[in-house]
Formats: C-alpha cells, sequence, structure tokens
C-alpha cells in the first residue's frame, strides 16, 4: 500500500472520503505521526542489505550506510564477487563510531583486517520506519497499525472541528460529490454534540486498535541479536 492509499482510507474511515473537512495533507501528518509512534516504540524494518561500501587501501573507517539505525552484520566480498558465509567479518574486529563530524562510521581494527582494495563490503542491518511522502510505500506489515493510530488522530481532529465547517460538509453532501453510503442525514438540534461523541468514539477504538497490534510486536519488526546500535539514528 502507498501513502497515497492510506491516506485516502484514514479519510474514508472517518466518512470524509472528498477530505472536505480536512486537507489531504492534514491526513498525510496523521499517518506519518502513526508512524513516529512506531519509532517511538521500538520496531524497526525487516533486515536490509547494502553493497555500496567499497574497500580502499589503507583505509579502516567507512560511513554507515544511510539510515541504518543497527548493523547486524558485515561481509566482504569474494573473488568471484559473491559474500559466502565465511566471509563474515568477526564483531571484534570493528565498532561502530562517530568520526570528526559526529557522522557514524564503521571503525576497523587494523591489527585484526585489512581491506580487500576493490572488493565491496555487504552490511547488513535495520532501519527505524520512516515518514512517508509522494509515492513511497507502507512497510509490509505495519499497514494496520499505522491505519488505525492514524483513524484514531483524524477522528479526534474531526470532534473539535466548529459547526461552521459542518455547513460546507453539508453543502458538499447536496451538491452529491460524496459516494452513496457516506452522506449524512442534514444537521438538527444537538446534531454537533452527537456528532462529536461519534468521532470520539471512533477514535478511542481505533486507538484501542492499534494498541493491541502495537503490543504484539511481531519478530520481524524487532532488534536482531548481536545487532550494533549506529549512534544518533
Amino acid at each position: 500500500m502507498d501513502f497515497a492509499t492510506m491516506k485516502k482510507r484514514v479519510a474514508l474511515s472517518v466518512r470524509d472520503p472528498e477530505r472536505a473537512l480536512l486537507a489531504d495533507a492534514e491526513y498525510g501528518f496523521f499517518v506519518n505521526d502513526a508512524i513516529d509512534d512506531l519509532r517511538n516504540g521500538g520496531w524497526l524494518q525487516p533486515l536490509e542489505e547494502d553493497e555500496s561500501t567499497l574497500m580502499v587501501e589503507d583505509t579502516y573507517e567507512y560511513d554507515v550506510p544511510a539510515s541504518f539505525a543497527y548493523v547486524y552484520a558485515l561481509i566482504t566480498q569474494d573473488a568471484d564477487g559473491d559474500y559466502p558465509a565465511s566471509y563474515v567479518i568477526p564483531y571484534h574486529h570493528w565498532r561502530v563510531g562517530l568520526d570528526a563530524s559526529a557522522d557514524p562510521e564503521l571503525m576497523f581494527d587494523k591489527t585484526m583486517w585489512a581491506p580487500d582494495a576493490g572488493k565491496y563490503i555487504k552490511v547488513i542491518g535495520q532501519k527505524r520506519p520512516a515518514e512517508l511522502s509522494g509515492t513511497d510505500d507502507v512497510v509490509s506489515g505495519m499497514e494496520g497499525f499505522i491505519r488505525e493510530r492514524a483513524i484514531s488522530y483524524a477522528a479526534r481532529a474531526m470532534a473539535q472541528l466548529p459547526a461552521a465547517l459542518e455547513a460546507r460538509f453539508s453543502t458538499q453532501e447536496a451538491e452529491q460529490s460524496s459516494p452513496p453510503g457516506t452522506r449524512r442525514p442534514p444537521a438538527g438540534e444537538g446534531y454537533e454534540e452527537s456528532r462529536s461523541k461519534m468521532l470520539l468514539a471512533l477514535s478511542e477504538r481505533a486507538w484501542a486498535n492499534s494498541e493491541r497490534m502495537f503490543a504484539y510486536h511481531p519478530m520481524e519488526f524487532r532488534l536482531w541479536p548481536s545487532s550494533v546500535y549506529v549512534p544518533g539514528r
């Protein structure tokens, strides 16, 4: 599922399919707020591999690939261009530290390891869930939490909208711009209070759903054993 589809799902769930009450950008904020909750809760993306680190003669410090928050393993390239398990660099041969500019680096012990100039190092590690924009895709397996948490945020925001905006939505419905099944009856006495209560109830249900998903925390989104933390990420 991509970012645009997720925003549409959230808008439809709070009965604002045309995004007349809340702007598309606001739904984007709610989706990214949900992703921030995952980041702050310690969720990580599944293991990824990066083969862009070129070894250079007499060089013992290399940039950690962009966005890697943890490094699980390093494997050097063999003569055939492969990365066999026997070429894994032992943990005691390297560490992750900061250079003079406070940028994270893979730092090798020159008394135990030497670069094979011209060959590459495969870096295996994990990234944190990143905020979405444009045509970005949601990380597979995280859609449910993000959808429910974003619905909770959106419904809570809509419950606090001033009554004047309700008239704008009613006009939209009268002009038949809302899909069938999403149109609501005309506002009457006490409707605004009832509407706010329904939205707050929806927000609470969606929050509870997201909390159950959050607590489950599947293994593929947990920190892999023996991984090394990348400072500042």
